[in-house]
């Protein structure tokens, strides 16, 4: 069977999307033939090739740049929200027939091809266009298993215009696609609650391989010299990284910060100011590729999310590294975490109350390591990749 695999995204940034296709990819049984398509700028296409090389059985191909202007959508992301919508309205005629063009030559090239099942991999919703429209055409072509994944929690429409482009979005989504999927059960209610898909959504949580790769980092990027919190993941402020600043400047017992990973430039620089003025030292090592080598240098994983976490990948690779993890208690990320027995969850926002199980955590190594293999044990039975994987191939094979 000739699989099309899509993902979509603008900028580089630290992405759980992509680490589920590389497992996917990886651990998808023999038989099957992949075509990996994705949008003329996604940063993760050199990452895919090296990754895939060998295999002849799986291609990678992007959107000719002329379908689709990444361009444009990046330049209207850093522009306020007013002269978004404003410029969006304006150009209405453009993307109209730019999104036709694109539909014409999805279906064109699916029939070309034979594509027989489609999983597209959509960051949030309503996410990126070439997810939709990879689903359209695939109805269009009489593709027929069309599945999408959506990863994260939806956007909360302002405007009425904006709620309903989305309601017209979802009804289009749920007629066009067979199975409608999401990685965890509070996603899967925050969409349903606000998106009329017209039909159930399956939950498959992510995984990812029980063995970690093999780094060759030998030793840490930084001068570790105590205890060592981490956080990976995007800096931005829903990620509530700043809410762990305010909490480790309460942490009295000698420690550190590491935070792994780029994103808003302003958030940022905020971050480092408040770090400036901390007794204990913190490290910003930005972007990194190799950040499955670097979890044996954390000693607790923060993720302190305060909205569109569905799921949290970083967890489940801490968990692989037998790591404990504290996180909120915002979407999926306590679907994840065994609250007192893999790690330990905190109300979301409360600096206090993380600043507490950051204290007790950093003061009692026994309870680390305990903590830190029964994490690893759930990791293998419920986030394996081979259990994700197994979940998707049985979408396309099952019928």
């Amino acid at each position: 069977m000739r699989l099309l695999f899509v993902t979509q995204e603008l900028g580089k940034i630290p992405s759980g999307v992509v680490t589920v296709l590389a497992q996917l990819c990886q651990r998808w049984p023999g038989g099957d033939r992949i075509t990996v398509l994705m949008n003329p700028s996604h940063w993760a296409g050199e990452y895919l090739h090296h990754e895939f090389a060998d295999r002849a059985d799986l291609t990678l191909r992007r959107v000719p740049a002329l379908l689709m202007n990444d361009g444009l959508n990046t330049a209207l992301m850093g522009l306020p929200r007013r002269s978004r919508l404003a410029l969006r309205i304006m150009l209405i005629p453009f993307t109209a027939l730019q999104s036709v063009v694109l539909l014409l030559w999805l279906a064109a090239w699916m029939k070309a091809n034979n594509i027989r099942g489609i999983l597209s991999h959509n960051g949030g919703w309503p996410g990126g266009m070439l997810n939709r429209w990879t689903l359209y055409a695939g109805a269009l072509a009489n593709v027929p298993n069309r599945v999408l994944v959506i990863h994260n929690t939806p956007l909360v429409p302002g405007s009425r215009l904006r709620k309903l482009m989305n309601t017209m979005s979802s009804c289009l989504v749920g007629r066009a696609a067979t199975r409608i999927v999401t990685v965890s059960n509070a996603c899967r209610e925050s969409l349903e609650t606000q998106n009329p898909f017209g039909k159930p959504l399956d939950v498959v949580y992510n995984g990812i391989a029980s063995a970690a790769p093999v780094g060759v980092v030998r030793s840490s990027p930084w001068e570790k010299e105590y205890p060592t919190i981490g956080f990976v993941g995007e800096l931005h402020p829903r990620k509530g990284v700043h809410v762990l600043m305010e909490a480790f400047r309460r942490v009295d017992m000698p420690c550190e910060l590491v935070l792994i990973g780029n994103g808003d430039e302003a958030y940022t620089d905020e971050l480092r100011e408040s770090a400036a003025g901390s007794r204990h030292p913190v490290h910003f090592l930005g972007f990194r590729d190799d950040v499955p080598t670097l979890y044996r240098w954390i000693d607790v994983l923060v993720l302190p999310s305060l909205n569109f976490e569905s799921f949290g990948m970083v967890i489940v690779e801490a968990m692989r590294a037998g790591i404990p993890v504290i996180c909120s208690d915002f979407g999926g990320m306590k679907e994840v975490v065994a609250d007192g027995e893999t790690g330990l969850i905190v109300r979301a926002g409360d600096a206090q109350s993380l600043a507490s199980a950051l204290t007790g955590l950093l003061e009692d190594a026994d309870l680390r390591v305990r903590m830190g293999q029964a994490g690893k044990a759930r990791m293998e039975t419920l986030f394996e990749s081979s259990v994700m994987t197994g979940h998707y191939t049985r979408f396309f094979h099952d019928q």
